[in-house]
């Protein structure tokens, strides 16, 4: 056996060894719960160490088809089983560290990585600052705000072939194709007569919103491989049909921010059929309208498109005061009161620490903010704030802005139709997930968050790999 052989072996036995203890400790005091963790944790040890594409690839079926699917919807799996995407992760960057150690691997550097560093020194200084516990901050806190940027840099590090990224994205493609039939299910055979929230489909209940932003990133991926390959003549009727999940969902706000993300990204690289796809846009629009009308007689209301286009400052409306019931607030009240708070308490700059606006079904744990309002974690906008401050949220808004221009110098270089085209419809998602905020907790939504840096993980190593960054 060689030398790289024996040290993945050891350190297999070793890794597995030390997740089984650390796992019956945290347990001690609920052994009925061990198994579930115990059981994944230890073969995803084993699969990780052996094949990276296999535990990304078990990673996009927990992600996408079975957590919340098979645990929320047909109780097949214990809700524990949402952690496993992020065992994987962090098992993957286990390995790179491994490697990184004992077999020198050189770690690329990336143009985010300044930024990411100044984002943890400012997380812990806040958290040290807030007094915030140790545990609240690690599993409520940095977990959700780091494990983004830790996929990002494994997918970068560990040396996919950029077949195995194509097959990824073609794959995300396909499940999002199969949100439609999965969603009609729902509505008509599975939940018929429940609320939206069973209409999420694979991405679980209370998932709608989620599901039509996510649906929309990849229905820009595919008119970016319209604009750039017109041969292909499949990209309009699977947008068309992409749209049924929205319409389902009665996810409103798409309805905004689908026109401007096409918009956005028919200013980058599509000039000279501008004219043509703002008829396409326009008659987009007049489908919505359709829609809307076909909607109302089938759930007895209408979906909001006269409302949201016709009506001024419906949205701002809407989204200012509280539900029906006063069971939540609007997305911009939430924000507003976000502001307020922090400037009551005098941590505009840094906010209230990590973990202070989450909570944890894992041991029942809950920020310092939410035991008191649990809606910050409505808006990404309002959850950084509140645990990061205004600075938190200056430097995740640079990070985006950096992989942005990471992604328009590939798009300029790259010469390949299958890359040209999936970097062209990144745009569109930089565009929609950013503008989101305001509206969904995207970057802790895993589905959203997997899918916008993979593909920034991609592009970053195709263009390494050919010189072009």
């Amino acid at each position: 056996m060689n030398f790289s052989g024996r040290i993945q072996k050891h350190y297999i036995i070793f890794l597995v060894i030390g997740i089984s203890i650390g796992i019956l400790h945290v347990y001690t005091l609920n052994m009925s719960a061990m198994y579930q963790v115990l059981l994944p944790a230890v073969m995803f040890a084993l699969v990780v160490f052996v094949n990276s594409k296999i535990a990304i690839t078990l990673m996009v079926l927990f992600v996408y088809l079975i957590t919340d699917w098979f645990s929320v919807y047909f109780s097949i799996l214990p809700r524990s089983f949402t952690w496993v995407s992020d065992i994987i992760i962090l098992l993957l960057l286990t390995k790179l560290i491994v490697l990184s150690v004992f077999e020198r691997k050189k770690l690329q550097s990336t143009p985010i990585d300044l930024l990411v560093l100044l984002f943890f020194f400012a997380a812990i200084t806040s958290m040290i600052i807030n007094n915030i516990p140790p545990i609240i901050a690690l599993v409520t806190g940095f977990r959700k705000a780091f494990i983004s940027f830790i996929l990002f840099y494994v997918v970068v590090n560990l040396d996919f072939h950029e077949n195995f990224y194509k097959k990824i994205i073609n794959f995300l493609i396909v499940i999002a194709l199969l949100q439609v039939p999965i969603t009609l299910l729902q509505t008509f055979v599975w939940f018929p007569g429940q609320s939206v929230d069973y209409r999420g489909g694979t991405l679980g209940v209370n998932a709608t919103g989620a599901t039509a932003l996510w649906v929309s990133g990849i229905i820009s991926i595919i008119i970016a491989f319209s604009l750039n390959n017109p041969k292909m003549k499949w990209q309009k009727f699977f947008v068309t049909i992409l749209l049924i999940p929205t319409f389902i969902g009665r996810a409103l706000a798409v309805l905004y921010f689908l026109p401007t993300t096409l918009l956005f990204l028919l200013s980058h690289g599509a000039s000279k059929k501008l004219g043509k796809y703002l008829m396409t846009g326009c008659a987009i629009l007049i489908l919505l309208g359709a829609a809307d009308y076909v909607n109302e007689s089938v759930f007895g209301d209408k979906l909001g498109f006269e409302r949201l286009y016709l009506t001024p400052n419906y949205a701002v409306d809407y989204e200012s005061v509280a539900a029906e019931g006063g069971s939540y607030m609007g997305r911009l009240q939430i924000i507003n009161y976000t502001n307020q708070l922090l400037a009551q308490k005098t941590s505009l700059f840094l906010g209230l620490g990590p973990g202070a606006g989450g909570h944890s079904e894992w041991r029942g744990l809950q920020g310092t903010q939410y035991t008191e309002f649990t809606d910050f974690a409505r808006t990404q906008l309002s959850r950084t704030l509140i645990e990061f401050g205004f600075f938190g949220l200056l430097v995740n808004f640079l990070i985006i802005y950096q992989v942005y221009r990471m992604n328009k110098k590939f798009f300029v270089k790259i010469d390949d139709i299958y890359w040209k085209s999936v970097s062209h419809g990144f745009f569109g998602i930089i565009f929609l997930f950013t503008a989101a905020t305001v509206y969904a907790n995207i970057w802790y939504s895993t589905p959203i968050a997997f899918s916008f840096w993979f593909i920034a993980g991609a592009i970053f190593n195709v263009g390494k790999n050919r010189g072009i960054l």
